[in-house]
């Protein structure tokens, strides 16, 4: 999960850019609106822990990103 300004678009190009390199691990992504200048982001994923962490590392250290956080769960 990752929100946010959705008024400066190199944070959404950078978000692509990013998602398109791990697309082995990424499955899809939705994008919310939660204000006229916020936009949250769910990408949904599924792979090794090691490449998942790698992945959000970098999309949380993007200049702009308001919050962004990891969640994890294990299926069997």
């Amino acid at each position: 999960v990752i929100v946010y300004n959705s008024q400066k678009s190199d944070i959404r190009t950078h978000s692509s850019e990013i998602q398109f390199q791990y697309r082995d691990v990424v499955l899809g992504m939705q994008q919310f609106s939660l204000s006229e200048q916020n936009c949250m982001e769910i990408i949904a994923v599924k792979g090794p822990s090691r490449k998942l962490t790698e992945l959000s590392d970098k999309l949380i250290s993007i200049k702009g990103i308001q919050h962004g956080k990891l969640v994890m769960s294990k299926t069997e």
